[in-house]
């Protein structure tokens, strides 16, 4: 079967500052509220443990890294 993974950490704050600075304040507050920033929803679990890592990088969800980065 598919092993399903949840999220195992959330974007840092340095990240989250920078974020901010560049004028992304919306964003960075869904992401410190640990939701999507694109989004806005929860991100559940993800398909596999780099779509995983990636959202300790990006803070986007699997549907979300799915419509950017193509699946």
């Amino acid at each position: 079967g598919t092993r399903v993974f949840s999220r195992i950490e959330t974007m840092d704050e340095g990240k989250l500052k920078r974020l901010e600075s560049l004028g992304f304040k919306d964003k960075a507050d869904k992401a410190r509220a640990g939701l999507c920033p694109f989004c806005g929803r929860q991100p559940g679990s993800f398909r596999d443990e780099p779509s995983s890592r990636e959202f300790a990088i990006s803070g986007l969800c699997q549907k979300c890294q799915d419509e950017t980065f193509g699946k």
